[in-house]
């Protein structure tokens, strides 16, 4: 991220100062997240409201907090992340608060990126060691197994913060499973008759549910780059020896490139939204989409 440590003093200054515009209250709030599926599933198991400090629409990759964000994360008892540039400088930004930052990924195995790096570098959380992964895929929670593992961390993090709430945190985790176990299995029933099948995309950020489902997941964007005329030829080529006939974009990108695509084949460009609060209905819309692009039903 240009000129980094420069912001994070400034934000470090704003946060613990007296300055910097109007003052705000910090939010008091048991948990704040990074991302809003990962409020969403904390929200579900706490029982409360939790914030997402990354605005609907904005794209995690190019977010830059602001010090109300992380006043408001330095509030709380729990900021729960994944690993995202900017919640990994708002988490260097909390160090002198009160509030834990819990990694809700641990255990997570991480899958490459199609394309190349998308301005990420994150670490392996299967093993205790720290890696450069910077072609890793960042969006671990676009898989219901996934989530139920960010589930399962999310709650043993609710539990120690309040252990006399543990068994009403454990009764609402229980029930979030149960809906995912739900999403899963639609999922991989209607996606079945199209195991192997490719699908279309901007941004490569649906490599997690491709893999769950047995699907293909190809991305327009390249190296977190728009494509060149050439490469874009390449796409299309392959687009339409393979019959496709629906591009998915997402909402917070520039859908020129799908919108191209989409005429070059004769088809139509939809949009998904990978950052949707409620997950678990974004598996639902994001299994019906495929399957009405793939041709079904």
């Amino acid at each position: 991220m240009k000129n980094g440590f420069l912001y994070l003093l400034a934000v470090l200054f704003c946060v613990f100062s007296a300055g910097c515009g109007k003052s705000e209250k910090v939010s008091g709030a048991l948990a704040v997240a990074g991302v809003p599926p990962v409020a969403y599933l904390a929200e579900r198991i706490a029982g409360e409201p939790v914030r997402s400090a990354l605005p609907e629409g904005r794209s995690p990759h190019d977010f830059s907090p602001q010090p109300g964000d992380v006043r408001s994360a330095a509030g709380a008892r729990l900021f729960f992340v994944t690993g995202m540039p900017f919640e990994e400088l708002m988490s260097k930004s909390v160090k002198a608060s009160p509030v834990k930052v819990v990694d809700v990924t641990r255990k997570i195995h991480r899958i490459p990126l199609e394309g190349g790096s998308c301005g990420h570098e994150g670490h392996d959380h299967d093993h205790d060691h720290h890696h450069d992964h910077a072609a890793m895929d960042p969006h671990v929670w676009l898989s219901p197994a996934n989530c139920r593992i960010i589930a399962e961390n999310i709650l043993q993090a609710l539990s120690s913060a309040n252990p006399e709430k543990r068994a009403f945190y454990e009764a609402n985790y229980k029930k979030l499973v149960s809906e995912l176990d739900a999403a899963e299995k639609t999922m991989l029933e209607k996606l079945a008759p199209y195991k192997g099948r490719s699908f279309f995309v901007h941004h490569p950020a649906f490599g997690y549910f491709a893999a769950g489902a047995g699907l293909k997941q190809r991305s327009i964007e390249l190296g977190g780059r728009e494509p060149s005329p050439a490469q874009l030829a390449d796409v299309i080529r392959e687009a339409r020896s393979q019959q496709v006939r629906t591009v998915f974009v997402q909402m917070q990108f520039n859908p020129a490139s799908a919108n191209a695509l989409a005429k070059a084949i004769g088809g139509t460009a939809q949009e998904l939204d990978p950052l949707q609060r409620d997950v678990i209905a974004n598996f639902h819309a994001l299994t019906a989409a495929l399957v009405k692009g793939f041709g079904g039903k």
